[in-house]
């Protein structure tokens, strides 16, 4: 009995958190990669017209943590909120988030959101009020990590209990590391290039790769925490590179748009073997690499909050 158990955890596939929404309604799902129809969603909720729906699965569990906007008029610079979702309930934890911030969770299932207020308008722009604050997953409860008035407080990955954070206010855009028991905090660029975006921590291989603009093209960046010194390793004219690391430690990026399941679009990759084809102006299509199969979602709005064992 024990063996034909083991036998049957081994060749058990895996079940992939899935954020859908369409309109104003926001969707989990658990949906296993084998199965050949969109399984019924396990929560859902109402959010704002056409909101981003961005998430991350909280280790451990069936949970996951996301934002959604709620507001579809005016100012919605902050007018998002960070959600718990699992197959008991739906549970608002926070406002004020950060429009189209992705939460982030660290390997312990520390909860970690930018949130802020508007603030006054200067000659160089608005300036607001702006936080890095840890959220209680299971009460809500708000602690404050870093601070600070400027443009943007960008939650770019993690080191271990070091926040990775791009901080770009009117005198400086750099990258720094913010410890979150101690609060301390490390300059690791004290003036990143020019619209950094796309960020992605090798956590094994000690680098952060980004995308910035230089000289009419769009570059990858690659930064070496032990010395931080950066380089650039890829350029190209389109902006959606989307650099990230394999398991093999390898790194991928797009060159270009490419034909995929008779569509122009862009891969973005959410696992090791687990890939969006985005096309612009259009849904995108969640397939396995390597073998090229589809999950069956389509004509909805997808985000891959992470893959249950």
């Amino acid at each position: 009995m024990t063996s034909s158990l083991l036998t049957l955890l081994l060749t058990a596939s895996p079940t992939v958190a899935v954020l859908t929404s369409h309109g104003s309604t926001g969707e989990l799902r658990f949906q296993p990669l084998d199965a050949k129809e969109l399984v019924a969603p396990a929560a859902s909720f109402q959010h704002a017209e056409g909101s981003p729906l961005l998430g991350t699965l909280l280790p451990g569990t069936r949970a996951v943590i996301a934002t959604a906007v709620m507001a579809d008029r005016g100012d919605v610079s902050f007018a998002s909120a960070l959600f718990r979702l699992d197959e008991k309930q739906v549970r608002m934890l926070a406002t004020q988030v950060v429009y189209g911030s992705r939460p982030l969770i660290n390997s312990e299932g520390r909860v970690f959101v930018s949130r802020g207020a508007p603030g006054e308008t200067t000659p160089a722009g608005r300036v607001d009020e702006l936080t890095v604050d840890e959220v209680n997953p299971s009460t809500g409860k708000l602690r404050t990590v870093y601070a600070a008035r400027g443009f943007l407080l960008f939650l770019a990955g993690n080191l271990g209990r070091e926040l990775l954070i791009y901080e770009l206010t009117p005198n400086s855009a750099r990258l720094l590391a913010v410890h979150a028991d101690t609060l301390g905090v490390r300059e690791l660029l004290a003036q990143l290039p020019a619209t950094p975006r796309d960020f992605f921590v090798d956590v094994k291989g000690g680098r952060v790769f980004f995308t910035h603009a230089a000289d009419g093209e769009w570059r990858v960046a690659e930064l070496t925490l032990r010395t931080r010194e950066w380089k650039d390793v890829a350029s190209s004219q389109d902006l959606a590179l989307l650099p990230a690391v394999r398991a093999d430690g390898t790194l991928t990026f797009n060159d270009g748009p490419h034909e995929r399941f008779g569509k122009q679009g862009y891969e973005r990759l959410v696992g090791n073997d687990l890939a969006l084809h985005e096309v612009p102006g259009d849904f995108p299509t969640l397939y396995v690499r390597g073998t090229g199969a589809r999950l069956p979602i389509s004509e909805l709005r997808i985000d891959v909050a992470g893959v249950l064992p």
